[in-house]
C-alpha cells in the first residue's frame, strides 16, 4: 500500500467509552436538589422516552462528603466521595466532586466497571460533533423545555450581529424510540 491518502476504516479506532453512554452524577444537580448536606436520599436515573425509573442509588450526606450505596453486578458497593468548595468572586462557594480514584475536582462522575470516577480515570471521551456550511460556531445546549432554548437564543440575538437557529437533536435513546415506530 502506497503513502498518503486515506482508505475507509484506517487510522486508530475509537477505542475509548463514551461520557455519554455511562450513568453520571452531577454535583450541580445534587446541589440545587440541596442534597450536598446531612441526611439521606436516593437519586433516579429515567429513561428519557417513557419516563421509567431505570436505575437509582443511595445517597449518605456527611458533612464534606457524601456516601454512594449502590448495587453492580450483585455486589454491594459503598463509595465516599469528598465534596470539596471553591469561592465564587461575589461570595458564596461552589461545590465539586472530588473524584474518588485521582482526587482531582470535577462536576460530573462517571458509573463504569462498578464504580464511580472521573472521566480521566475511567478514560471516556464526549462525543465529537462537527459542522460544516455557514455557521461560525455551533454550540449545544441541553434545557429543561423549549421555551427555555428559545428565550435563551432571543435574548443572544438580542444583543446584536447575531443569528440564532434552534435544531432539535435527540439521544441515542430517543431516536431508536423513534425508529421503532417506523412501518415495516
Amino acid at each position: 500500500m502506497g503513502k498518503g491518502g486515506s482508505r475507509l476504516g484506517a487510522g486508530r479506532p475509537g477505542w475509548r467509552g463514551k461520557t455519554e453512554h455511562c450513568r453520571s452524577l452531577d454535583v450541580r444537580r445534587f446541589a440545587a436538589a440541596n442534597m450536598l448536606r446531612t441526611g439521606m436520599w436516593s437519586w433516579q436515573w429515567r429513561d428519557a422516552v417513557t419516563g421509567e425509573e431505570v436505575a437509582s442509588i443511595g445517597v449518605i450526606g456527611q458533612t464534606y462528603s457524601i456516601v454512594l450505596s449502590y448495587t453492580a453486578g450483585g455486589e454491594a458497593i459503598r463509595t465516599r466521595v469528598p465534596i470539596v468548595r471553591t469561592d465564587c468572586g461575589f461570595g458564596g462557594s461552589r461545590p465539586w466532586f472530588a473524584c474518588p480514584s485521582c482526587s482531582r475536582r470535577v462536576a460530573l462522575l462517571f458509573l463504569r466497571s462498578k464504580h464511580f470516577a472521573c472521566r480521566h480515570c475511567h478514560r471516556l471521551s464526549y462525543g465529537i460533533q462537527w459542522a460544516f456550511g455557514s455557521y461560525d460556531l455551533v454550540c449545544q445546549f441541553e434545557a429543561a423545555d423549549d421555551q427555555t432554548i428559545a428565550a435563551f437564543g432571543a435574548a443572544i440575538a438580542m444583543q446584536g450581529n447575531v443569528r440564532t437557529q434552534t435544531i432539535r437533536t435527540f439521544t441515542r435513546d430517543e431516536m431508536n424510540a423513534i425508529l421503532l415506530k417506523l412501518p415495516g
